[in-house]
């Protein structure tokens, strides 16, 4: 068939996926705050819940795992942001975004080790960079929305948060927020993606009809 499915079933939505490097484990948040986690086997039909976590009380809206770090994070609709140690999921802490909203959260391992987490509110985005002790260092607003969030690496396996802003793609440091990369004139660009020889970013548009090809000999990125 090309496929297999994975026996997993759950009686309530799930709004976020995500995997380890390894991808031998998987992580599902749904509506009311769980977050399960699956331990894959070699067959996949084996496959079983590992651990069920009910720390949250609103909706899970993503989900990142950093093997580098042996932490994963999840976050809420409500704004808080949980940190977990690596399989055993044990709480580390927890952090509340000052804007009582977190769509994205990602955990960066280079230069510095640190939480990123990112919110919209009324077409407008925010990005916090914490510590990895939970201290905020820095946050930066964007009046406009963003879009395809990613992190990606340099040949030096430094990090740096990308995404589409206004038919442009930016690219900031990691903590700093500087920014290294601006490229516009993406006329209706939605979806990025680095390639993993780290000398192009590709896009590509909302009709499916054209596929950019980004080339900066510059700044090579790969993702991560």
């Amino acid at each position: 068939k090309g496929f297999q499915i994975i026996p997993f079933k759950d009686k309530l939505p799930i709004l976020s996926v995500a995997s380890n490097k390894d991808e031998d484990f998987l992580f599902f948040g749904n509506s009311i705050g769980n977050v399960r986690l699956l331990k894959l086997d070699k067959d996949l039909s084996k496959s079983k819940i590992y651990q069920t976590i009910t720390d949250h009380i609103s909706a899970i809206s993503h989900i990142d795992c950093n093997s580098e770090l042996n932490l994963w994070a999840s976050a809420s609709i409500d704004g808080y942001i949980n940190i977990y140690t690596f399989p055993l999921s044990k709480l580390v802490r927890s952090i509340k975004v000052p804007t009582n909203k977190c769509d994205f959260v990602y955990l960066s391992s280079s230069p510095l080790p640190s939480i990123v987490a990112i919110t919209e509110e009324k077409n407008i985005a925010e990005i916090f960079v914490y510590s990895i002790n939970g201290k905020l260092l820095l946050r930066q607003k964007e009046q406009e929305s963003i879009s395809c969030p990613i992190i990606i690496k340099d040949l030096n396996k430094n990090d740096y948060l990308a995404y589409i802003m206004n038919d442009t793609i930016i690219i900031r440091s990691i903590p700093t927020l500087i920014r290294q990369v601006c490229i516009d004139g993406l006329k209706d660009i939605y979806a990025i993606y680095p390639n993993e020889d780290m000398k192009v970013l590709y896009g590509i548009n909302k009709t499916g009809t054209e596929i950019y090809v980004i080339k900066d000999e510059n700044k090579k990125f790969n993702n991560r």
